[in-house]
């Protein structure tokens, strides 16, 4: 998905954590705004989207699972 890259860094997102952030409450209404998100930097297609929005949540997944907890 290399081709979106212009796209994503004109657009203000230069790093993981600026795309990962994005999902990061993992709620439906964050992933339809993400999804706008996609459409208005040029990723059109549904399938693509869906691509992106699954690689997303897959970082955020191991950027959580990496993360220290606290002990209580």
């Amino acid at each position: 998905m290399t081709q979106y890259r212009d796209s994503f860094l004109g657009s203000g997102f230069t790093s993981l954590p600026l795309v990962t952030d994005i999902t990061a409450e993992r709620h439906l209404f964050l992933c339809l705004c993400f999804c706008r998100d996609l459409q208005r930097i040029g990723v059109a297609l549904a399938g693509h989207q869906k691509k992106i929005l699954t690689s997303v949540q897959s970082m955020r997944h191991n950027i959580d699972d990496q993360s220290p907890t606290e002990s209580v």
